[in-house]
C-alpha cells in the first residue's frame, strides 16, 4: 500500500478522536466552499491590505524573498525571488514530487492520526503551501506566507511543509488574519531542519472574537540544525489550542519557542510546546510572556522529554494580570529518561506594579496611559527579524 493511502486510513479512524487540550469544536457548522468571486479586487481593498500588513506581510513584496498567499481554500500567489528557494501549493508539490517525496514529509514530523483536526485536514482539507530552502543557501530577506479568512463561517484547513535542507538558513513570516466575523482555522505544519540548517519561524495570528483556530505542528531537526520559532497573538480570539512538538534527532540540535500572548475580551489560549531531546548535546527552551485583560483564560504549557545523555532545557512563563475576571495558568512538566540532563522550569504571575504606575501618574500620565506603558514594556519582544509594522502594534 502506496504511503498516501496509508494516511487516509489512519485519518478515517482518528476522525472522531477528541483533543488532548482545549475546548471542542464543531466543524460541521462552518462551510468549506469559498464565496470569493474576484480575487483580485478583494486584494486591492484598503481594509484587506491593512489587515495583512498588521500580520507582518509586505504587500508589495519588496522585502520579501518569497510569498505565498491564501485566501480561504484559493492559492492566490506563490513567487520565489531567490533562485534557491522553491515555494509551491501542497498539491502542486505532490505531483511534482511524487510518492517518494511524500512518504518523507508527508505526515511524518506530526501523526495524521494525532487528533479529529490531523484526521479532518487529510480527508477534507485544502490549501497549504510547501517551502523548500536548498543546500547551503542563505536566504537573507525573510519570506512570507499569508492565510486570510475570507467567506463567513469558513473553516480553512492548510497543510504546510517546510523543508531547510543541510547549511541552509531562511527566516519565514506567516501572517493569519481574517476579513470575516466568524469562522475557524486549522492548520498543520510541519518543519523539517537539515544539518547544521536554521530556521527562524514567526507566526502572527490577527483574528477575530468568533474565530476558533486549531494550529497542530511537528518539528524535525538533524545534527547542529537550529529551529527557533515565534508566537504572537495580541488581537481578541474566540480559542486558541496549540502544542506544537519538537524532536531533536541530531547531536548539537536545538529548538527555542517564544510565545507573545495579550489576552483580551473573552478569549482562551491553552497553548505551549513539547520538545524531545533524543540525542546527545541537544538544547530546548519553552518561554512564554503573558498579558491577561478583560474576562480572558490563557492556558501555558511547557514539556520537555530528555531521552540522551548531556542535555539541556528550560520552560519560562511570566504573566501579568490585567483584571480580576481574567486567568493565566502555567502548567511546566520535566521528563527524564536519563541520569544525566539538565532540565529547569520558572514561572511568575503578578500585577501593574502600582509603585511604578503611580510614578508615571505623577509625571502627568493618566492612569490608563501608565498602564499601556507598563504593559508595553512587559510585552516588548525580543525577537529578531520582527516585523516594524507589528512592534508598532504592541501598544
Amino acid at each position: 500500500m502506496k504511503w498516501s493511502d496509508k494516511v487516509k486510513e489512519l485519518a478515517k479512524k482518528a476522525l472522531n478522536k477528541p483533543p488532548a487540550y482545549g475546548p471542542p469544536i464543531n466543524v460541521s457548522k462552518f462551510r468549506i466552499t469559498s464565496e470569493i468571486k474576484d480575487l483580485q479586487t478583494l486584494l486591492e481593498r484598503p481594509d484587506v491590505l491593512e489587515r495583512m500588513l498588521s500580520v507582518g506581510i509586505d504587500v508589495k513584496t519588496k522585502y520579501r524573498a518569497g510569498t505565498f498567499m491564501q485566501f480561504d481554500e484559493k492559492v492566490i500567489k506563490t513567487l520565489a525571488g531567490v533562485p534557491c528557494v522553491k515555494i509551491m501549493g501542497l498539491e502542486e508539490a505532490k505531483e511534482e514530487f511524487g510518492e517518494e517525496w511524500l512518504e518523507k514529509y508527508y505526515w511524518r514530523a506530526i501523526g495524521v492520526d494525532t487528533d479529529m483536526f490531523t484526521a479532518f485536514v487529510e480527508l477534507y482539507g485544502r490549501g497549504g503551501y510547501v517551502i523548500i530552502v536548498e543546500k547551503n543557501c542563505k536566504v537573507e530577506k525573510p519570506i512570507q506566507a499569508c492565510l486570510y479568512l475570507a467567506t463567513e463561517s469558513f473553516l480553512q484547513t492548510p497543510h504546510n511543509i517546510i523543508i531547510i535542507e543541510d547549511n541552509a538558513e531562511a527566516n519565514l513570516i506567516t501572517g493569519c488574519t481574517v476579513g470575516a466575523h466568524r469562522g475557524a482555522h486549522l492548520g498543520i505544519s510541519e518543519f523539517y531542519v537539515g544539518k547544521n540548517a536554521r530556521l527562524t519561524f514567526t507566526m502572527i495570528h490577527s483574528w477575530g472574537p468568533l474565530v476558533d483556530v486549531r494550529p497542530r505542528t511537528g518539528v524535525v531537526v538533524d545534527e547542529g540544525g537550529v529551529f527557533i520559532s515565534n508566537y504572537i497573538s495580541l488581537r481578541p480570539v474566540n480559542t486558541v489550542q496549540m502544542f506544537p512538538k519538537a524532536v531533536l534527532n541530531g547531536e548539537k540540535a536545538s529548538a527555542t519557542f517564544n510565545t507573545l500572548i495579550y489576552g483580551l475580551g473573552k478569549s482562551f489560549y491553552d497553548l505551549g510546546a513539547k520538545a524531545i531531546l533524543k540525542a546527545p548535546k541537544t538544547t530546548a527552551q519553552i518561554s512564554s510572556k503573558v498579558v491577561a485583560a478583560g474576562s480572558s483564560t490563557v492556558v501555558s504549557r511547557g514539556l520537555i522529554v530528555a531521552e540522551a545523555d548531556d542535555v539541556k532545557g528550560h520552560y519560562e512563563c511570566r504573566g501579568l494580570m490585567l483584571s480580576d475576571k481574567a486567568s493565566i495558568r502555567t502548567i511546566p512538566e520535566l521528563e527524564t529518561k536519563v541520569k544525566n540532563a539538565e532540565l529547569t522550569h520558572e514561572a511568575a504571575i503578578g500585577r501593574i506594579n502600582v509603585n511604578e504606575l503611580a510614578y508615571l501618574m505623577s509625571r502627568g500620565f493618566t492612569e490608563e496611559e501608565a498602564t499601556a506603558m507598563i504593559v508595553k514594556g512587559f510585552l516588548e519582544p525580543e525577537i529578531p527579524g520582527l516585523p516594524y509594522t507589528l512592534k508598532m502594534t504592541i501598544k
